[in-house]
C-alpha cells in the first residue's frame, strides 16, 4: 500500500465519523439558536451600518486586522496517529506527497470560512470607503493565495526542532498577511492581489527552502494532530458523548469552599455528587463557563431589548439542555444503585443545580446588559431570564427525563 493510498483511506474513514457526529450537532435546537444568532448579528450589523459615514476612519482598520488574521484560521489535517512515528518511519521520504494531500484537504475548510467573514466585512468598507462589493473577490483571491502559504508553513514547521524557529516561521506569513492586506486596502485592491502573488512565488522559491530542514519532528506532529483531533471533539462533545474523547478532573482546591457549605445528609447525597462533578469536571464547568462567555459577549453588543431577550433566552436555554446529561453522570457506577436515597432526590437536586446555574447566567447577562440599556430594561429581562429559569428546571427539565425515560423502555 503506498502513502497516497492510507492517506486516502484515512480521509475516507475520518469523513465517516465526522459525518456520523454531524447530526447531532446540526439538530434542532443548534440550528435554532445559530439562525437567531445569525439574524440577531445581522440586524444589529445593518443598524450600526446605517450610523456610518465615509468619515468613520477605523474601517479601514477593522478590515486590515480581520483580512490579516484570517489566514491562521484552520490547522493542517494531517490525519497522523500515534503509531506512525514508528511504522511510517521507514516511508519518510515519500512523506511529502502525504503533506500536499494534507495541505490540499485543508484548504476547503478555511476557504469557505474566510470567503463568509469577508464578505460579511465588505458593507462596511463600501459604506465607509470607496470600494465596490465587486472587490471582495481580489480581496478573497489575495487570501486564498496567503492561506496556501500558511498552510504549507505548518508543513515547513513540523521539520523544524526549536520552538523559536516555528515562532519565526509564523511570524514571516503573518507580515506577508499584513504587507498584502494593506496593499489592497491602503492603495488598490489589484496591488493587494499582486503582493499576495509574489508573496507565494518568493515562499515557494526561497522562503520555506530556507527554513526547511531534512528530518520530521514525529513527536511534535503526532501531538498536534492530537490537539486538532480533541478541539473538533471538545465541540461535538456538546451536543453528544463522544467515545475518543474524555473530559479530565481537576483538583480545584480554591472552590473547597463552596462544597464545604453545603451540609452533609442523605437527601443531599446527589446534589453533594452532581456539583463536585461540575466543579471539578472539565466536560461540565468549560461548556458553562464557554457558553456564559460568548452570551455575554452577544447580548453586550446587541442594544435592542427584542433581540436581548431572545437570545438571552437562547443561552440559557442552550446551557440548561446541554447539561442534562449531568444527570446520568454516575449512573454506570456501581455505588449509585446501592445507595439508601430515593431516586426523586436525584430529580431534586438536578434541578436545583439547574435553577442555581441558569439564575447566576441571568445575573451576568443582567450585568452586561445594565452596561448598554437603562436599568428598567435590564430588570426586566433579569426577570423574564429568572422567569424562564424557574420554567425550565422545574417544568421543562422533569418532562424531558419521563420522556427520555419512555423512549428508553420502550427500546427494551
Amino acid at each position: 500500500m503506498s502513502i497516497i493510498d492510507i492517506w486516502k483511506r484515512r480521509v475516507t474513514e475520518h469523513q465517516k465519523k465526522m459525518m456520523k457526529y454531524l447530526k447531532y450537532v446540526l439538530n434542532d435546537h443548534f440550528v435554532i439558536v445559530c439562525l437567531f444568532l445569525l439574524g440577531a448579528l445581522g440586524y444589529a450589523y445593518s443598524e450600526m451600518l446605517k450610523s456610518v459615514s465615509t468619515d468613520f476612519a477605523y474601517g479601514k482598520v477593522l478590515a486590515w486586522i480581520v483580512f490579516s488574521i484570517l489566514i491562521f484560521i484552520g490547522n493542517l489535517a494531517t490525519l497522523i496517529q500515534p503509531a506512525d512515528s514508528v511504522f511510517l518511519l521507514q516511508k519518510e521520504a515519500e512523506m511529502e506527497g502525504y503533506f500536499k494531500k494534507a495541505k490540499s484537504y485543508s484548504l476547503i475548510l478555511p476557504l469557505i470560512v474566510i470567503g463568509f467573514i469577508s464578505a460579511a466585512v465588505m458593507p462596511l468598507l463600501v459604506a465607509t470607503s470607496s470600494f465596490a462589493f465587486s472587490d471582495w473577490i481580489v480581496f478573497f483571491a489575495s487570501m486564498v493565495l496567503i492561506k496556501e502559504v500558511e498552510l504549507d508553513a505548518q508543513i515547513v514547521k513540523i521539520k523544524q526542532v526549536e520552538k523559536k524557529e516555528r515562532n519565526l516561521t509564523t511570524l514571516i506569513v503573518g507580515i506577508l498577511s499584513i504587507v498584502s492586506s494593506f496593499l489592497g486596502l491602503y492603495v488598490h485592491p489589484f496591488v493587494g492581489l499582486a503582493g499576495a502573488l509574489m508573496s507565494s512565488v518568493l515562499w515557494h522559491g526561497r522562503i520555506n527552502r530556507w527554513l526547511r530542514v531534512s528530518r520530521y519532528q514525529w513527536e511534535f506532529l503526532v501531538q498536534k494532530e492530537s490537539t486538532r483531533l480533541k478541539n473538533i471533539y471538545q465541540f461535538i462533545n456538546l451536543f453528544t458523548d463522544i467515545p475518543a474523547l474524555r473530559g479530565t478532573v481537576k483538583r480545584r482546591a480554591y472552590l473547597d469552599n463552596i462544597m464545604g457549605r453545603m451540609e452533609l445528609k442523605q437527601d443531599n447525597t446527589y446534589l453533594y455528587l452532581f456539583s463536585k462533578a461540575l466543579l471539578r469536571g472539565t466536560e461540565y464547568s468549560g461548556l458553562v463557563i464557554r457558553l456564559s462567555l460568548i452570551g455575554l459577549g452577544v447580548v453586550a453588543l446587541i442594544t435592542y431589548p427584542i433581540l436581548v431577550i431572545v437570545m438571552s433566552l437562547l443561552f440559557l436555554y442552550l446551557t440548561g439542555f446541554q447539561l442534562i446529561p449531568l444527570y446520568y453522570h454516575y449512573d454506570d457506577h456501581l455505588l449509585s444503585v446501592l445507595y439508601p436515597v430515593e431516586k426523586k432526590q436525584k430529580l431534586k437536586a438536578m434541578q436545583k443545580i439547574l435553577f442555581t446555574l441558569l439564575v447566576a447566567q441571568s445575573g451576568l447577562f443582567f450585568i452586561a446588559t445594565s452596561l448598554t440599556m437603562p436599568f428598567l430594561t435590564s430588570l426586566s429581562v433579569f426577570g423574564l431570564n429568572s422567569l424562564f429559569s424557574i420554567l425550565f428546571s422545574q417544568v421543562y427539565f422533569p418532562a424531558r427525563i419521563k420522556k427520555l425515560l419512555n423512549n428508553e423502555r420502550n427500546l427494551v
